[in-house]
């Protein structure tokens, strides 16, 4: 059983003169350990016309269970 999915390279660069036009402006990704999923990463870009501006809001949360220990790392990102 796979848990994730292998990321092939890209044929040709990204030609994009805007951030907001990018096709996948929200991402989501989970963090897999000895086979156990243990965590995810949030990213969004949120234009913000008025301003002509972005936001980026990121979340990345971990939990990791080794050698008796249990640890769980939250970390939150705003770029604006």
């Amino acid at each position: 059983m796979r848990s994730f999915d292998i990321l092939r390279a890209p044929g040709e660069p990204a030609r994009i003169k805007d951030m907001g036009a990018l096709p996948n402006n929200e991402q989501l990704h989970g963090f897999v350990f000895n086979g156990e999923k243990v965590g995810f990463m949030h990213l969004k870009i949120v234009p913000l016309p008025e301003v002509q501006r972005y936001r980026i809001p990121s979340e990345a949360n971990m939990r990791i269970r080794f050698m008796g220990l249990d640890k769980n790392c939250i970390s939150v990102l705003i770029l604006a």
